[in-house]
């Protein structure tokens, strides 16, 4: 047994020790039962460590063991694909300081999952303080710009000055609506069965998810059906699954595209099928590159823990939609959200 390193079959924690090479040494019955693996199996083929980490985590997981973390969180694989979130506390590294001498392993999968909705409901809530702050602001200003309009049409005699105030009041108007639809989906999470006009969040959200894209040199295209007009719309499904979705198109068109380019753009597509509100978020990036994206924890990321997907498909299908990724034709990603409409 390495210097430092607890008896492993003694500990009830799922356990492993490393040799000097960092090839799996010994592990007991917890650590196999933890990565669904037969105990025998893994002292017969002694793995290096990096093996037990998935892929995508081990640049991060390496680096960091260099760096002289001895708590990590990581990703690994199970013989079925599918992964589990470990938590880590390591003993000292081994050769070259990548591979430790002996860890100890929790599976941390269902608190990763608590800490991903309760991220998700801050976010949430500062989209929607940020939108009602600015919304109800901006409606105490131009009200009081539409009056003196709507004032000064009533005794303008000079056709000039006329065109003038008809051209401030439909400034006015087109902004209020704005305003209106922002609004829509600043509804606090308490009111659970909110609706609001499917053309009127489209607008809302395209304005300000232009706003934020900005700043990523990405361009937002907004395609919106006329016939959704006035159809009602549950708030909270919607807005949860397409924060997840631009989100995941504006990091797919940073990596492609790191600066400014023609194509660096992502086009929302909202369209009425039916019963149904049909809405698309399509990127030029490089594409859907993982066999199943909403698998728990499977991410193209490296900074995320690939559970946004999975509870953004959840949280479509608990309100009878749908959600899928399709690749664009010509490169990127069509992200394509069903969701009823009338619901609540």
């Amino acid at each position: 047994m390495d210097e430092g390193a607890p008896t492993v079959a003694s500990v009830p924690l799922p356990m492993a020790s490393f040799d000097a090479g960092g090839r799996l040494r010994c592990a007991n019955r917890a650590f196999a039962a933890l990565l669904a693996r037969p105990l025998e199996e893994l002292l017969a083929q002694r793995p290096p460590y990096p093996e037990l980490v998935y892929p995508l985590d081990r640049e991060r997981v390496a680096r960091a063991r260099r760096e002289g973390e001895v708590r990590l969180e990581y990703r690994a694989a199970r013989p079925d694909g599918s992964l589990v979130l470990l938590a880590e506390w390591s003993g000292p590294g081994g050769s070259g300081g990548e591979a430790p001498r002996w860890i100890a392993v929790r599976d941390d999968s269902a608190e990763a999952w608590e800490r991903a909705r309760a991220l998700r409901q801050r976010e949430l809530a500062a989209y929607g303080e940020l939108a009602g702050g600015a919304a109800h602001e901006l409606n105490n200003r131009l009200a009081g710009v539409l009056n003196h309009a709507q004032l000064g049409l009533r005794f303008a005699s000079a056709e000039r000055v006329r065109e003038a105030l008809e051209g401030v009041e439909e400034s006015a108007r087109a902004v209020l609506e704005t305003t209106r639809c922002l609004l829509a989906f600043a509804m606090s999470e308490a009111d659970a069965k909110g609706t609001t006009d499917a053309d009127c969040l489209a607008r809302g959200l395209f304005t300000l998810f232009r706003r934020r894209l900005r700043d990523d040199s990405v361009r937002v295209v907004l395609d919106l059906d006329p016939a959704l007009e006035g159809a009602p719309l549950f708030v909270r499904p919607a807005l949860r699954v397409l924060l997840e979705l631009v989100d995941n198109a504006r990091w797919a068109l940073g990596e492609r595209y790191p600066g400014r380019h023609d194509d660096k753009e992502l086009t929302l597509r909202f369209s009425l099928d039916g019963t149904d509100l049909a809405c698309e978020v399509v990127d030029r990036g490089w594409g859907v590159s993982l066999d199943d994206p909403f698998a728990p924890f499977a991410s193209a990321r490296p900074d995320a823990l690939g559970l946004g997907l999975c509870l953004a498909r959840e949280e479509a299908t608990g309100h009878g939609g749908s959600l899928e990724l399709l690749p664009r034709e010509g490169g990127g990603t069509v992200a394509r959200l069903r969701l009823p409409l009338g619901i609540g």
